[in-house]
């Protein structure tokens, strides 16, 4: 019996890191496009979460979907952490952009996995569908060729060096109306268009003189206001509940915790009292003598 439940505790202890060992950094991926896309509204009913960027990005890449779109514009605010579009107005640009689109995708934390993943699918994507590759910052006003496809890559401020939770907000209020502003100016050239809004690096919590960024409530940024273009489906299929650390926990419990304790209640059941055995001997003993 001992040496079964130290084989199960050493079984379980040797499988914790291949459980608790996922992406520290995450980054929060929201798309939305003019017309309704396949391809988006499959991966919105998705029960099965992504385990990297790439993973979603190679999923995009599937088939010729994207290429139905005039245009395909991938926005890039490096820093972007969920709770930043969580935090943004009903009212604002990409919230209302979300609600209104005929099809929309939010994954709140979307694992890094360190890849240049955003830029192998903006290349990847151009030679596809035969586009027009350009990089431009916002606010920058180009002429586009009506006739040709485009994949637009656009740099966003980065909220990298932004270290309060308020001056975080007013950097995001101000990079929502500014591509609001850009997006009215070059949307009349295009008939359809599919926006992502990502971030080709994830959040840093410290900054270097040691103040943070104090992330308030949850991080699923779709619980509001944007929880309306949620998929529907299964509880388990619109949230996460076996986070790395809660599966942790869970392993640390019933791989070291429930075998020990099994073990002691085993080892106290086997203990004799010695008055039970002298007893015993002494009524045997008795009988003999008679």
């Amino acid at each position: 019996m001992t040496l079964h439940l130290w084989s199960w505790t050493f079984l379980l202890t040797s499988l914790l890191p291949l459980f608790s060992t996922a992406p520290s950094d995450s980054v929060p991926f929201v798309a939305w496009g003019t017309q309704s896309s396949t391809k988006l509204n499959a991966l919105a009913r998705t029960s099965k979460p992504f385990l990297s960027a790439t993973q979603l990005f190679d999923k995009l890449l599937e088939g010729d979907s994207l290429c139905q779109f005039d245009a395909v514009i991938v926005a890039d605010q490096p820093g972007l952490h969920a709770t930043d579009l969580r935090v943004l107005p009903s009212t604002s640009y990409i919230s209302s952009r979300l609600k209104s689109s005929a099809s929309s995708l939010q994954i709140p934390n979307l694992p890094f996995d360190g890849s240049n993943a955003l830029e192998d699918f903006k290349n990847t994507l151009s030679e596809r569908c035969y586009s027009d590759r350009r990089e431009l910052p916002l606010g920058k006003l180009v002429s586009f060729d009506s006739n040709a496809k485009h994949v637009i890559g656009v740099a966003m401020p980065s909220l990298g060096d932004t270290r309060t939770s308020l001056q975080r907000q007013i950097e995001m209020n101000d990079s929502a109306q500014r591509l609001s502003s850009w997006m009215d100016s070059i949307s009349p050239v295009f008939q359809s268009y599919l926006v992502i809004y990502t971030a080709s690096r994830p959040f840093t919590p410290e900054s270097e003189d040691g103040s943070a960024f104090v992330v308030s409530g949850e991080s699923d940024f779709a619980a509001d206001p944007l929880n309306t273009t949620l998929p529907s489906g299964p509880l388990f299929a619109r949230y996460q509940f076996l986070t790395p650390g809660l599966i942790t926990a869970l392993l640390v419990a019933f791989g070291l915790l429930v075998p020990i304790l099994l073990l002691g209640i085993y080892s106290l059941a086997s203990i004799q009292s010695p008055g039970i055995g002298r007893m015993e001997k002494g009524v045997g003993a008795e009988k003999k003598n008679q």
